[in-house]
């Protein structure tokens, strides 16, 4: 008998089966089974060492592993009942599979692929590929696929096919994390060119020869997909280094850029912007894929989703040829009426062409969806559906639309220009640094179901929810809208744990007062450039703080607003509008709100050029429907820099496209001499006694 030194051990039982000793050590919570020396057909077979480590979840009968691959065949639905645990470490092929006890990823099986026709998780099961200290990928070489087939023979009777859900149960999909899944071009890339230069060195953010990856317009033009062939020291001589300095690191396309790339920094006057091309990692070590031989014909892949209850943990996997166009709740990523779920994590995927939404949030609260990339979701990257969802950090995803024709697509009774990088309805969610490129709308929180939707409908008022934290989101390179609020008046709402409204939607309290939120929400260090619009129709006791414009057609788009009810907040603190006059796209020029309020603007600076209309115009649209009236608005300018406009720049202007007595009636003031040009006060030179 073979013998093994134990450092410790828990106990050292003797078994028999027919007629010879097996025996079983426990050591540090693994169990190790020795074997006796057997002979097959003459032939000494190799002693067999089974391990199994301790899973905190899994209930005390759950002892025994069974290979997944061998439990059913092809053709029927399989059936992973309670009690049991399944490991799959070999292909397996299922017409469907629905998941009771455990189904376990084997992370050690090289390329094991999973064909399924769809996948339930039911009350209590557990679908686990990868963990946190053995994700996907921990070992070398090891992918997890799971492929959702056209169609199934034996559909599920309400779900139908083509889906990987859970109701009830729990989903963990750990791949092998990045340590970023996307960076910037810290110099331009011309067109032609097939070295990239990142601002971040792509072997520390775990980046590979191999991975596909996207690189996004910065001239409203085409993003473009690529494969890593090199990661070497540039060949490209980078002026001002010093010598014996060595060359940054970059990454060796496949294939060249088709057109020009911004990157680094841009100087306008004597400031600086990081107005750089966003390149993302579209690789991962776990990869849900469906056949698509149809994708783009019937708009239809597969989609998935945790229902009404359960957990959903995904991170670090790709997600391909997903979405169903036109189909309620048929989304690449999707969490559906989970109340309260903050175990509830999509973080680092990425979705790769999707046909109707790349991550939805749907009346659930405190989950985290976290540095995804969104290359292609069509109608919308990240969706926050119903209007009563609550608490979610969204944070450093990006969202890339290749062409601005691709995302922009009739769903679910929408048109095309209701489509946005993020689509949102109602606003208590903190949106943390995401990025958005080549869609209709980029960062689109739109007002079009005043009374929410689904589950929520006529229980919320989504115009009227305060804002979460909203700081630090780059809009650029999108059709219409970069930044686009629609109309929203955050107010003091009263509201259950599910995001229902008690009382709160009028516009003032019982008493009379104005029910505007105190203090103020804030839109903090928002930054947009190339978008032909960026702002809202109508927004009070909202405040746009370091907010800065960088060759927008419109530098900022408002029409309606009010005084703050706090009384001391300001529309627009601390920002920057600028039109650089080396770039051709876009114009400088605000156009301003109206109504009967005092529109505070403050610490504000003005650069380069040419100006359109003017600097800053006041009563946008006046007169017309949609805009604010009376249009006695009065712009209260406070330390207004105009000094780095181009000579001979029209700096205000009385109306924008508004009817006649919009260029009447605003006036602007001025607490300083700067801001006016000396004066304190301007009115139209209609008002002339």
């Amino acid at each position: 008998r073979r013998r093994a030194q134990i450092t410790s051990h828990v106990a050292v039982p003797l078994l028999m089966f027919s007629s010879r000793p097996l025996l079983l050590l426990m050591h540090s919570h693994v169990l190790v089974v020795f074997l006796p020396l057997l002979v097959l057909d003459g032939h000494p077979a190799r002693a067999i060492s089974l391990v199994s480590r301790s899973e905190s979840k899994l209930s005390a009968n759950l002892s025994v592993w069974k290979d997944a691959s061998s439990q059913c065949s092809e053709e029927e639905v399989c059936i992973c009942p309670p009690g049991e645990r399944w490991l799959l470490s070999s292909n397996m092929t299922v017409d469907g599979l629905k998941i009771q006890g455990v189904l376990k990823w084997d992370e050690r099986a090289p390329k094991a692929v999973l064909r399924v026709g769809w996948l339930l998780v039911e009350e209590g099961g557990e679908l686990k590929i990868g963990s946190a200290d053995r994700p996907i990928g921990f070992h070398p070489s090891i992918q997890a696929t799971i492929v959702i087939k056209q169609a199934a023979s034996n559909k599920h009777p309400t779900l139908g096919d083509r889906f990987l859900n859970g109701r009830g149960g729990t989903i963990k999909m750990l791949g092998k994390p990045l340590e970023r899944t996307w960076t910037l071009l810290s110099r331009p890339a011309l067109k032609g060119s097939h070295e990239l230069f990142l601002k971040h060195d792509p072997f520390d953010m775990g980046w590979s020869v191999g991975d596909e990856v996207g690189v996004a317009t910065t001239s409203r033009g085409n993003s473009t997909k690529h494969r890593i062939v090199d990661i070497r020291p540039s060949t490209v001589e980078v002026y001002g280094r010093k010598v014996d300095e060595v060359l940054p690191r970059v990454i060796v396309l496949d294939t060249p850029v088709m057109s020009d790339h911004m990157g680094g920094f841009t100087e306008v006057e004597g400031h600086i912007f990081e107005a750089a091309a966003e390149v993302v990692n579209l690789e991962r070590s776990i990869v849900i894929t469906g056949e698509r031989d149809d994708f783009y014909d019937d708009l239809e892949g597969f989609s998935t989703a945790m229902l009404d209850n359960g957990i959903m943990d995904v991170r670090y996997t790709r997600l391909e040829y997903c979405g169903k166009r036109d189909k309620l709740g048929q989304y690449c990523l999707h969490l559906h009426q989970l109340g309260k779920c903050p175990e509830c994590v999509f973080q680092g995927n990425a979705v790769v062409d999707s046909q109707q939404v790349g991550i939805a949030v749907h009346g659930s609260h405190q989950t985290l969806i976290d540095q995804n990339t969104l290359w292609d979701a069509r109608a919308a990257g990240i969706y926050t559906e119903d209007g009563n969802e609550m608490n979610n950090t969204i944070s450093y995803n990006v969202m890339i639309c290749s062409q601005l024709d691709t995302c922009a697509v009739p769903w679910l009774g929408r048109n095309y220009i209701q489509t946005g990088g993020i689509y949102m309805i109602g606003m208590t969610n903190d949106l943390l640094y995401n990025r958005v490129a080549g869609y209709e709308n980029g960062l689109y929180a739109t007002n079009a179901f005043p009374k929410g939707q689904g589950f929520a409908f006529d229980k919320v008022c989504p115009e009227f929810t305060p804002f979460g934290v909203v700081r630090g989101n780059v809009n650029h390179d999108n059709r219409r809208f970069g930044f686009y609020m629609d109309n929203h008046y955050p107010r003091n709402l009263d509201r259950d744990e599910n995001g229902f409204v008690r009382s709160g939607c009028p516009k003032f309290t019982q008493d009379g007062k104005d029910n505007g939120v105190t203090t103020a929400n804030a839109i903090e260090d928002e930054f947009d450039y190339h978008n032909m619009f960026v702002g809202v129709y109508g927004a009070g006791d909202v405040s746009f703080v370091r907010y800065v414009s960088l060759n927008n057609a419109h530098s900022f788009y408002w029409k309606a607003s009010k005084n703050f009810a706090d009384g001391v907040s300001h529309h627009f603190i601390d920002g920057i509008l600028a039109q650089n006059p080396k770039d051709a796209y876009g114009s400088l020029q605000f156009f301003g709100p109206s109504g009967p309020f005092t529109f505070r603007f403050t610490n504000m600076t003005f650069l380069g050029g040419p100006v359109g209309e003017a600097a800053l115009c006041a009563g946008q649209h006046c007169g017309r429907l949609g805009a604010g009236g009376p249009c006695d608005v009065e712009y209260l300018l406070e330390n207004v820099d105009w000094t780095r406009l181009q000579p001979r720049q029209k700096r205000i202007k009385f109306g924008a496209n508004a009817l006649s007595f919009g260029s009447v009636q605003p006036i602007f003031l001025a607490t300083d001499s700067a801001s006016l040009g000396g004066y304190r006060a301007m009115v139209s030179q209609h008002l002339n006694g």
